[in-house]
């Protein structure tokens, strides 16, 4: 994904050693944080195991979605807060 934004010259500017950490695999990426942002509709952050990762993060645990593209009401069962970018919170 940074390779992406690089392309694009979304980093230009930024030094990615000092403000950025890229990581492979999503579940270590998650560890010991406080949010998710998911910003794209690939089908990958569709079928993740948002438990195992609410497991591994600090409470209260956010998750962004962006793209409206997650189920909200199962990861609101995990224990998530919920933020859909462009939704009222009624409609969730």
């Amino acid at each position: 994904m940074l390779s992406e934004m690089n392309f694009h010259g979304f980093l230009d500017g930024i030094s990615s050693e000092k403000h950025l950490i890229s990581h492979s695999d999503p579940y270590v990426a998650v560890k010991n944080t406080c949010a998710i942002v998911v910003l794209t509709e690939w089908d990958i952050f569709r079928n993740l195991d948002y438990e195992s990762m609410y497991a591994e993060m600090q409470k209260p645990a956010f998750i962004f979605d962006g793209r409206n593209v997650l189920n909200h009401k199962a990861l609101k069962r995990v224990g998530f807060k919920v933020v859909a970018i462009g939704k009222s919170e009624f409609c969730i």
